[in-house]
């Protein structure tokens, strides 16, 4: 996307509006000009030369206008949807609707397995059998002591067999869980719990190759923080270079908030933006590998702190949710995209219909636009079925057969 039309992105949206007047203002003189200068042409003939570059010229600048134009018409619509590359219609059957969730999010696939969580929900987590829905366990009573969830937010599998992590946003704690020996006589026993130190709001926790703890959140300094296997904090990685320099990190890190997955090795990182159609890749080392096909080319809009020693922020009309979910095979990379304005949809902004499908090289290979908005998304790992977190018009969860991904992909 031109650089001049990511500016208009962050524009307010009364000066978007004046931006769009003059764009069509320019369009009127710039005919005008044309004219004139056909009748100056027929009047002085050996200035006919002359109009091939005129036409040329003319014809450029009404191509940039028409960009900035189409950049001004995207800040007025509710919802992003339109793409440059094919959108597959999916429709999906009810997988698990035995009338056992109340507001299903978190999903994922763990060897055959789906692990959900329920927050309003106690006990707060299902274990579904992922060819029948039939539910294999139900556990996680609410309460913090051992075995116990006040918040559970994201789900990391941690390598092993049907092994997998349940980070705790309220107790900073992450719980390991498998799914046949954590059971003794229907009691549920977590392998082992871990209590991640520091006070940064963290977002998205992945447990890594090397052993460590990986996670994105409202840092002070750094992309990632990190945390050894007993939970204690190590050196951040990656730099955190998005927004404005002259805002305290912090600050913009609110902005630029993200999700993480990584890949089934665990030593690739994929980063999806929640406020910016942004999707890219890192080593653990925090590396940037490289950075993703971007469909619309928006930012975060918000308002900046008011105050010198203030570091929250606020929204604005036109703050637009992008990606909600992530989450990646061996090949690809699925994540679940919203693009709709919170000023309109309110907390349904939260919910997405479409599926960006991109390889780990950054190429935006299809939109999968599935038949009902979704707010948690799951693949198997042969990518033959994706399952969603569905609430309305009541909370279930749906599958969906996915097409053949392209081969270059693989």
């Amino acid at each position: 996307m031109p650089p001049f039309t990511k500016q208009i992105n962050n524009l307010p949206r009364s000066d978007v509006r004046t931006l769009r007047h003059y764009c069509y203002r320019v369009v009127l003189e710039l005919d005008n000009a044309r004219a004139s200068w056909a009748a100056t042409v027929r009047r002085s003939p050996s200035l006919r030369r002359f109009e091939v570059l005129h036409n040329t010229l003319r014809a450029l600048s009404g191509l940039a206008i028409m960009v900035a134009c189409r950049a001004v018409a995207a800040q007025d619509r509710p919802v992003l949807d339109e793409y440059r590359v094919p959108v597959i219609k999916l429709r999906g059957e009810d997988f698990a609707s035995q009338d056992i969730f109340a507001s299903p999010t978190s999903i994922a696939w763990v060897d055959g397995q789906l692990i959900i969580i329920d927050r309003q929900s106690d006990p707060k987590l299902f274990v579904l059998d992922a060819k029948t829905g039939a539910i294999v366990r139900r556990f996680g009573r609410d309460g913090a002591g051992p075995g116990e969830f006040k918040a559970p937010w994201d789900i990391a599998p941690s390598g092993r067999y049907r092994e997998f992590w349940i980070f705790d946003t309220s107790l900073r704690r992450m719980t390991l869980v498998q799914s046949d020996r954590s059971f003794t006589d229907g009691v549920f026993r977590p392998i082992r719990s871990v209590a991640l130190e520091g006070g940064a709001n963290l977002n998205s926790v992945r447990w890594t190759a090397e052993g460590t703890f990986i996670a994105t959140g409202y840092l002070r300094r750094g992309l990632f923080a990190v945390y050894d296997s007993i939970g204690r904090e190590r050196p951040s990685r990656g730099d955190f270079t998005y927004g404005d320099p002259r805002l305290p990190v912090f600050a913009r890190q609110q902005a630029y908030d993200s999700r993480i997955t990584l890949d089934p090795a665990r030593a690739k990182i994929a980063v999806a933006f929640k406020e910016a159609d942004r999707l890219e890749f890192f080593a653990s080392s925090g590396q940037r590998l490289g950075v993703a096909q971007r469909p619309f080319g928006f930012e975060p809009s918000f308002a900046a702190p008011r105050k010198r020693d203030d570091e929250y922020i606020a929204g604005t009309q036109r703050s637009r949710t992008a990606y909600r979910n992530v989450i990646a095979t061996q090949s690809t990379v699925f994540s679940l995209f919203s693009g709709r304005r919170r000023h309109e949809f309110k907390a349904d902004a939260a919910f997405g219909r479409h599926v960006h499908v991109h390889s780990w090289d950054g190429t935006l290979r299809m939109v999968l636009e599935l038949d009902a908005s979704a707010i948690g998304i799951a693949v198997d790992p042969e990518e033959t079925v994706l399952f969603a977190s569905v609430h309305d018009p009541v909370p279930r969860i749906v599958r969906y057969a996915l097409p053949t991904i392209p081969r270059q992909a693989r």
